[in-house]
């Protein structure tokens, strides 16, 4: 079974958003309950290596209280000039309304989703927009 990998990350929010300190969601919040204000921000920050065929989807109905901002992916330091370094995937999320629902990322093939899918570990927070 294929399990997904994190980093933590701490990011100030005058480098990702440009406003006060973001709450920034990694390995450790999977599977816990987040509380945020309705029109604040918060990023999800997972390790992800696109090179290897896999890449985070984000799990959707479409009806979740907030809405992406942002998507941005940033490799590793690569001094070596290696190929298949990994990197961090940063997700930038804006609360727009009360409500709760569950975000959910997992890492997939996106030529075998179905396959991948099947195998693949979530990565999944509660948010509670208040």
């Amino acid at each position: 079974m294929r399990t997904l990998s994190f980093t933590v990350v701490f990011v100030a929010a005058s480098a990702f958003a440009g406003q006060g300190k973001l709450q920034v969601l990694t390995e450790e919040y999977n599977g816990r309950e987040i509380a945020v204000k309705k029109g604040e921000s918060f990023v999800v920050s997972l390790k992800s290596n696109p090179t290897t065929g896999y890449q985070l989807h984000m799990i959707s109905r479409g009806d979740e209280p907030w809405k992406l901002i942002k998507q941005q992916y940033q490799s590793e330091a690569n001094s070596g000039r290696k190929t298949g370094v990994g990197g961090v995937e940063r997700f930038e999320f804006k609360a727009t309304r009360p409500g709760t629902a569950r975000l959910t990322f997992v890492d997939v093939r996106s030529f075998d989703m179905k396959g991948t899918l099947a195998t693949a570990t979530p990565w999944q927070v509660s948010i509670v927009v208040k």
